[in-house]
């Protein structure tokens, strides 16, 4: 059974109470945690025997596991129908998937921190589509260096902001452009995917990005 810190529940089951009246029976819910604190829920039985107990957001739990137990009053009479292990998550999770660089006017760049609390299936999107000049898109691995990220942001300023004609002698080059080991490997280690905005930015950076001039 599982308990939220960021959302409440409601317990829910069907009691069959012989020899007692279901209006004048009470039942509450015992959280006992690992860190021996113990909260009760009182809940309510209706006539046709549906107990309900409604559990809060556990928002100020530290503890992650504990027992459940239902507790059962009938006419003075104490019952523990119910006993169950029980965990306590969070129900929606933020995280950083990628970091972007995205230019979007050819003059600046900016980066795009991504967010999702539902899982990506990233490998389903590494098909390479074409490349739009007039947006240039490069997917960077996470834990790259500052120096990457500045090298990279700088490829694609270069790039940008070049002549249509500039543009398309670079876009001829890297057709049977092969970079040295080194590139390469720093290629690997920084892009998520190889597409054309990739093999762009490292063909401008295997020549010192100062082949072409502004």
């Amino acid at each position: 059974m599982k308990f939220y810190k960021d959302k409440g529940e409601t317990f829910s089951c069907d009691l069959e109470i012989e020899g007692a009246s279901l209006s004048e029976s009470q039942a509450r819910l015992v959280l006992k945690f690992d860190n021996d604190r113990i909260y009760l829920f009182e809940g309510s039985i209706s006539d046709t025997g549906v107990c309900e107990v409604k559990i809060p957001a556990l928002k100020e739990i530290n503890a992650k596991n504990g027992k459940a137990k239902l507790e059962v009053i009938a006419e003075s009479t104490y019952f523990i129908p119910w006993e169950s292990d029980f965990s306590v998550e969070v129900s929606k999770k933020v995280g950083i998937k990628e970091v972007k660089f995205v230019n979007q006017d050819k003059k600046e760049l900016s980066e795009v921190k991504v967010k999702s609390a539902k899982p990506i299936n990233q490998e389903n999107k590494k098909s390479e589509k074409p490349s739009n000049q007039n947006q240039l898109i490069i997917e960077i691995k996470k834990g790259i260096s500052e120096k990457s990220r500045d090298l990279v942001k700088t490829a694609l300023q270069k790039f940008a902001k070049m002549s249509s004609k500039d543009k398309a002698i670079v876009l001829e080059n890297i057709k049977n452009f092969v970079p040295s080991t080194t590139v390469k490997k720093w290629a690997d280690r920084t892009f998520v995917t190889t597409n054309q905005n990739s093999k762009i930015c490292t063909y401008l950076i295997s020549q010192g990005i100062t082949t072409l001039d502004d």
